[in-house]
């Protein structure tokens, strides 16, 4: 039995158009609530071929880019692709010759995070925000910037997470018990945005900027349902966590115990993020990931306008700009005329394309959540290694591998039983349909 109530998701301003209507759904865990506790009894070699093939699927399988060129931006006067990299992005800081690890110069220099001169890193920003954001939000946008990477060093009580969970797949489920378990949490709203709401909200939202086009670029698949959850996220703020995710305790229970390292900070935290691969000392971690320490993206939260969501949508944009301008150039020279270009550590390939882990995936994300912590708080990525407990960092509550990735047999992770088990992520490969599929 469905029990449905719909409603406008909160505006920021109010000054944009009225959103979808998200639907809740009320269900029954009945007899699929056997699927769950088949799948917290698999382990080892199904788990670990499993995460590899996810892995895989991130890095390899780019997928064609959409063709077809959306003729109104022309008439916006929008700028054409090739001017879209125009923006300055900061080069890396000066190469360091001290490893930061064992693990060596290879592992400090796989994070691609640009400048981390906390000045140069919100000036990024700034210019990213005015570039690419409807004008109703950059000024909202430059005052949370200023919040979080202003001057101030006192303790300061920063924005809360708001009490509103997003989920999206091709169509509105149906009796789904792992979606259940994220419906119906008192005090929280649960949206849930199909295909065509969520090509809605995007263009009520970022509908004649840049953000739209690159909306448009992509077309369905995975790249728009990565985009999508950083967009929901960075605007409104709350929970985003994939549909083959199940929430195991209280979301009050997130962080709890947590270690603290870096200045204080009152209040409760502006970003729960969680390490998905911690490679520990094995000197063959390349052959497996793209770098010793990633984050998931398949459950996070964050306060609106958070500087970590909105660096991610810049790393999208600026990416596909650079596709794009030189997908551009391709249709007009000969491919020997081309001169090579590095997006984060991978070369474009002969079509222009990237794989999906550097473009729109966790790659990306968590660059910028690395980033965040070493242009603010001065602390490296070797702080966030072997984590057995949480680990506040001012706002940013960083969770072990077990906080999101309970029972995958690697890592040092614990079961879905354990204490810091607070999601549990079924690898169900949801991105091979709707918004998922390419």
């Amino acid at each position: 039995m469905k029990n449905t109530t719909t409603g406008q998701l909160p505006m920021l301003t109010g000054m944009y158009g009225g959103l979808p209507l998200p639907t809740t759904v009320n269900s029954q865990h009945g007899k699929a609530h056997g699927l769950y506790n088949l799948a917290k009894s698999r382990r080892g070699v199904a788990l670990l071929l499993t995460l590899s093939l996810t892995s895989l699927f991130y890095t390899f399988d780019a997928g064609p880019l959409i063709q077809s060129r959306i003729s109104s931006y022309d008439r916006s006067g929008a700028p054409i692709w090739p001017q879209l990299g125009g923006l300055d992005v900061s080069g890396t800081d000066g190469p360091s010759t001290m490893p930061l690890t064992p693990l060596g110069l290879e592992a400090d220099r796989s994070f691609h995070l640009g400048s981390t001169s906390k000045a140069v890193y919100k000036a990024e920003l700034e210019q990213f925000i005015q570039r690419a954001f409807p004008g109703w939000l950059q000024e909202r946008a430059h005052a949370s910037l200023e919040l979080y990477l202003g001057d101030n060093t006192k303790a300061l009580t920063l924005p809360e997470i708001p009490h509103k969970i997003y989920q999206t797949s091709k169509t509105e489920p149906r009796g789904d018990w792992k979606s259940s378990t994220w419906q119906n949490i008192p005090g929280y709203t649960y949206w849930f945005f199909d295909d065509e709401l969520a090509d809605k909200w995007v263009r009520d939202v970022f509908g004649g900027t840049e953000m739209e086009k690159v909306w448009d670029v992509f077309g369905p698949g995975i790249k728009r349902s990565d985009l999508l959850r950083y967009l929901l996220v960075m605007t409104e703020g709350g929970i985003y966590s994939d549909m083959d995710t199940v929430r195991l305790k209280d979301l009050d229970q997130w962080g709890h115990g947590a270690g603290r390292q870096g200045p204080e900070s009152k209040g409760l935290p502006s970003v729960f993020v969680g390490i998905e691969a911690d490679v520990g000392t094995r000197s063959d971690w390349h052959k497996w990931w793209p770098r010793p320490l990633q984050m998931v993206q398949w459950t996070f939260a964050a306060a609106p306008l958070h500087p970590i969501l909105i660096d991610t949508v810049r790393r999208v944009h600026h990416v596909t700009a650079i596709i794009e301008a030189k997908k551009a150039k391709n249709e007009t020279s000969n491919a020997t005329d081309l001169k090579e270009h590095w997006v984060g550590g991978e070369l474009l390939r002969n079509d222009g394309t990237v794989s999906i882990m550097e473009w729109t995936g966790p790659g990306v994300f968590t660059d910028s959540v690395i980033r965040y912590i070493a242009a603010e708080h001065n602390i490296t990525w070797p702080a966030l290694k072997n984590l057995r407990k949480p680990l506040r960092i001012r706002d940013t509550v960083v969770l072990p591998v077990t906080g999101f990735s309970p029972g995958v047999g690697m890592f040092g992770a614990g079961d879905t039983n354990n204490e810091q088990a607070m999601v549990q992520h079924l690898f169900a490969g949801s991105w091979k349909s709707g918004l998922h599929n390419e």
